[in-house]
């Protein structure tokens, strides 16, 4: 049989860094992370954490690109789906954002927050931010090309839905909305947005 620590050895301990990083950061936010308790609770030395991240900001910026990563899946499926119009892809999508966001708060704090880790200084982050925004895009793009949105340059108008999809996020994160259904809220915004959109 093969031991946890054995799978280590075989490329799992970044990946297992980065999951017990990502644990610490939601129960405890930014400054719980500490590489030599990651280490200790995966039961490796703090030198073996750091053969894969340099330090602690290398750390939180794959913390950051692992939930680019996972929203651009998350988004990608709906742009990828059946769903009966493009309208309704659309709306999916940025209800898809605002629950993501809420529901991994901390997690988004350093993707977009006030606690955003910089993505010129880490080339895998800037890569997933950049894939997370042509999924929009490209559905942006869809949208026109179908004559349902109007309005001249499509990274105008995702820079109004993200703004949107972005500022109701925040605003229920830091807890100025409050709102047991994430869910609806998130409808009601993109739908009001996307009306809008389609009216220019």
């Amino acid at each position: 049989m093969t031991s946890k620590n054995d799978s280590y050895h075989h490329g799992n301990l970044r990946d297992s860094l980065i999951d017990v990083a990502i644990e610490i950061l939601q129960a405890e936010g930014k400054s719980g992370i500490k590489m030599r308790e990651i280490g200790k609770r995966i039961g490796v030395s703090q030198s073996a954490a750091y053969r894969h991240f340099s330090d602690k900001s290398a750390l939180l910026a794959a913390v950051a690109t692992r939930g680019f990563d996972k929203l651009t899946d998350e988004l990608r499926t709906v742009r990828n789906s059946q769903y009966s119009s493009l309208v309704e892809q659309v709306e999916q999508m940025g209800v898809i954002y605002i629950i993501f966001a809420v529901e991994h708060a901390a997690q988004y704090r350093l993707m977009y927050g006030t606690e955003a880790i910089r993505s010129d200084e880490y080339p895998e982050l800037a890569q997933a931010t950049r894939n997370m925004a042509r999924e929009y895009f490209r559905m942006v793009k869809r949208c026109q090309e179908a004559g349902l949105m109007k309005g001249q340059s499509p990274i105008e108008l995702l820079n109004v839905m993200w703004s949107a999809t972005h500022g109701a996020a925040m605003l229920v994160i830091d807890g100025f909305i409050k709102t047991d259904d994430v869910e609806q809220f998130a409808r009601n915004v993109v739908n009001y947005v996307d009306t809008g959109i389609r009216k220019l």
